[in-house]
Parts: C-alpha cells; sequence; structure tokens
C-alpha cells in the first residue's frame, strides 16, 4: 500500500443551507481548520474500596473546530455564521478534502454544528481576519475517496500506469 497524503491547498468548508435538498456552499477565505476530530472524557468511578483512582471513557465528543479566513464583510456565508450564532440554530457542514490521482471523489468529513464563535479581528498592516468555532453535536461521518475504475484509492497513479 502507498501511503500517499494530501496537501491542504483546495480543502473546502461547505455549509449547509437547511433546505429539505440541502445545498453545500464554499465558506470562502479559509486559511486554518483546526483540529477536526473527536475525543472521550473520562469519569471517576474511585469508590472506598478502591486503592487507586478508577475510570471509564466517556461518551465520544467532537472537539470544538477553530476556523480562520480572511474577513469579507459582503460575503453571505460570513454573514451567516454569524446569523447562525445568534439564532443557535443547528447546521450541517462539509469538510472536502483535496483530490489525489486516481481519486474521482474527493474524501469528506460530514457533521451537523453549533457556531459558538464568531469575531473580526482588525489590525495595522493587515486585512481584516474572521475567526469562528463550530461544535459538532452528534457523529462525524467520514466517506473514504473513490477511484478511477480498475485504480484501488491507495494506488499511487504512477504505479498503476506502469502495471
Amino acid at each position: 500500500m502507498v501511503f500517499n497524503p494530501s496537501a491542504t491547498q483546495t480543502t473546502k468548508l461547505k455549509r449547509g443551507d437547511g433546505a429539505g435538498t440541502e445545498v453545500f456552499t464554499d465558506i470562502p477565505g479559509l486559511t486554518s481548520i483546526n483540529p477536526i476530530g473527536m475525543a472521550r472524557s473520562l469519569i471517576d468511578i474511585t469508590n472506598f474500596d478502591s486503592t487507586l483512582r478508577e475510570y471509564r471513557l466517556a461518551i465520544p465528543d467532537g472537539q470544538e473546530i477553530a476556523v480562520q479566513a480572511w474577513y469579507d464583510v459582503a460575503d453571505l456565508q460570513h454573514k451567516g455564521l454569524k446569523d447562525d450564532l445568534l439564532s443557535g440554530v443547528l447546521r450541517n457542514f462539509q469538510m472536502i478534502f483535496p483530490l489525489v490521482p486516481p481519486q474521482v471523489t474527493a474524501a469528506k468529513i460530514a457533521f451537523t454544528g453549533l457556531v459558538m464563535g464568531w469575531n473580526v479581528q482588525v489590525e495595522i498592516d493587515s486585512v481584516q481576519r474572521l475567526s469562528f468555532t463550530i461544535k459538532p453535536t452528534g457523529n462525524l461521518v467520514v466517506t473514504a475517496p473513490t477511484a478511477m475504475e480498475g485504480f484501488a484509492a491507495d494506488e499511487d497513479l504512477e504505479d498503476a500506469e506502469a502495471a
């Protein structure tokens, strides 16, 4: 198996419109998305018969996702994120990773989340930056990429062509 990590350039974070047949639109100007994942906290179950602390894992919890972008005051997605924060609406998001040949569909992570923070940073000798935080609620659904017919998704294109 060939290990083929993808570059981060062209990664997209898309915001759903909440309609019946949901349409996802790119959130423009992204510069950073950190982290996207899950964690489990500990539940202390130590009791009077314990000789050391005892723990159990709590249920999985999506980690807060801190996102940064160049801010465009006229952009509908940037405005929509602020509206989501104020309304408290659950919103569907998709993170789309770059295509790596011979893939024909990109890997993605889909999740539902709440916008917990939204702010604009203004500095001398810079452009306005937007920072926002999304808290996933529920599962992070990871979809693997698919490859061109006749290729395995994890094959390197050059190796496949040489065969």
